[in-house]
């Protein structure tokens, strides 16, 4: 299968030509679906027999030689048995797992300093104790 050239791909982009995916081999794979602006990047293999794929990046953020460099590790690392979309999926979830957090961290220092605010400063005194 012939690789992609960039005076290809600038081509397919002047004329608005769509396409679901073009392969450079390797796993990598340019689309430009009817939805999308910009073509982009995406990875695909095999990971205990099922079909994996991931976006890696748009053309405009990537040029077409670090697109295959990229494709290149990502594939070095699926020979060593990792599942590269799995891994960046779990990784999107522990980043808003940790947004979460501090969102609901924020809350409840509100809420501490509010009821400082009404309870201590507030002139709330008949539930302390007092020392004669």
């Amino acid at each position: 299968m012939a690789k992609l050239t960039d005076i290809q791909i600038k081509a397919w982009v002047r004329s608005g030509e769509r396409f679901d995916g073009r392969s450079d081999g390797n796993g990598l794979y340019l689309c430009f679906p009817k939805n999308y602006a910009i073509p982009f990047w995406r990875f695909r293999y095999r990971f205990v027999g099922k079909q994996r794929a991931m976006v890696i990046g748009t053309y405009s953020e990537l040029s077409l030689a670090k697109a295959r460099e990229t494709a290149k590790e990502l594939s070095a690392r699926v020979a060593l048995g990792y599942d590269v979309a799995g891994e960046k999926q779990e990784r999107k979830a522990e980043a808003l797992k940790k947004i979460e957090e501090e969102k609901n961290a924020l809350k409840v220092a509100e809420l501490a300093q509010e009821y400082f605010e009404r309870q201590i400063l507030g002139g709330s005194v008949r539930n302390s104790v007092s020392f004669q």
